[in-house]
């Protein structure tokens, strides 16, 4: 059964990027808080699971997925995407996010640096 989605407004899009290679640091977790979080306060939500081996914020949408086909309310949830149906997409934002700049437009050159 084909699901139909809106297409996105690109131009208003934000992107929030958790990330952190070790594991147990929260990551999933604040995730699915995230997620749900903007869902409910009415945004439009599209998350993508990059973790390939956990795949937990995955797990957790499709099993709210499941019990929303049976919840007495409704139930808010997000387009989501796993690492292999990303690939294109992260491609693109890859592209994008390293197409050449002048220096005045250098992103990292607001990337603050350690000093330590």
């Amino acid at each position: 059964m084909a699901e139909h989605f809106e297409t996105p407004d690109l131009r208003s899009a934000h992107v929030i990027v958790l990330g952190n290679e070790k594991g147990g640091t929260g990551k999933s977790t604040l995730s699915i808080h995230i997620t749900i979080a903007l869902l409910k306060a009415g945004y439009r939500v599209a998350s993508i699971d990059l973790d390939v081996r956990q795949r937990t914020l995955t797990r957790f949408l499709e099993n709210r997925r499941s019990w929303a086909q049976t919840a007495p309310w409704p139930v808010e949830l997000p387009l989501h995407m796993r690492s292999i149906a990303a690939l294109p997409i992260m491609c693109a934002i890859t592209k994008r996010w390293n197409s050449p700049r002048s220096p005045k437009q250098s992103r990292r050159s607001s990337i603050p640096t350690n000093s330590w």
